[in-house]
């Protein structure tokens, strides 16, 4: 079990082509924070600041009292080294190796060990209705099978915060039905802070307790779901010049 002082932490700035992101945030365990916003608002960049993908020019990330990057100090934790996941809009999935061999991966990595617990693997595979084709090959997989593996890697690695982006925007609705019932169950169990990026209002609703509104690298709105949701929708859609949410 995490603490439930393991909290994320970030206040910061970061340049990215011709974005300036400024934020200032804490996510708490069982407090999932949804961040919306309309395309280009910084939304992605925000994700792989935290995950480390991206370095932030000033300011402070940590985890509970792990400082994961902070220039001023000269630190900064790469990505392999946080014991962070992100479950990315197109998956990310070794196509060559099977449903089965992808959560060994994730295992192997986050432990630097060969040993995998065949159990915990199992359970994965069974509670994402992934056993019947564990050992098929990840390219061959559905757009429904593929995020629910992208999800279950993701946990594979025992992560202490989970960072979702978009994870649905790929999914027609029947799959979509039941990524988002996967997903639920997940969000609900996990025991670190969860961020969760969708243009859905509906998702972040049902996913999370906290909310941001950015746009143009700033937020513009913050506090709980609903309420953030009912002022996005007072103030009109979060499409600007015709582009779509996202």
């Amino acid at each position: 079990m995490i603490p439930s002082e393991n909290s994320l932490s970030a206040t910061f700035q970061m340049q990215r082509g011709s974005l300036f992101l400024g934020v200032n945030f804490t996510v708490a365990p069982g407090k999932p924070l949804a961040v919306l916003g309309p395309n280009g608002s910084g939304k992605s960049s925000l994700l792989h600041a935290l995950s480390g993908l991206v370095a932030i020019r000033a300011g402070r990330i940590a985890l509970a009292s792990t400082t994961l990057d902070a220039p001023s100090e000269r630190c900064f934790v790469p990505p392999a080294q946080r014991r962070t996941s992100m479950v990315f809009q197109d998956y990310r999935l070794f196509g060559w190796l099977t449903v089965r061999a992808n959560l060994e991966f994730a295992v192997r990595t986050q432990t630097r060990t060969t040993t995998v617990d065949a159990t915990d693997i199992a359970e994965l595979l069974t509670r994402f209705e992934l056993d019947q084709i564990a050992e098929q090959r990840a390219s061959v997989l559905s757009g429904g099978q593929s995020q629910r593996l992208a999800i279950a890697r993701a946990l594979a690695a025992r992560p202490e915060m989970l960072l979702l982006d978009e994870p649905f925007s790929a999914l027609d609705r029947v799959a979509g039905s039941s990524v988002r019932a996967a997903l639920g169950e997940t969000i609900s169990d996990f025991q670190g802070p969860v961020v969760l990026v969708t243009h859905d209002l509906a998702d972040a609703q049902r996913f999370c307790d906290q909310a941001i509104l950015l746009d143009r690298g700033r937020i513009q709105m913050a506090g709980p779901v609903d309420e953030v949701v009912k002022g996005i929708e007072s103030a009109g859609p979060l499409e600007r010049d015709g582009t779509p949410a996202g």
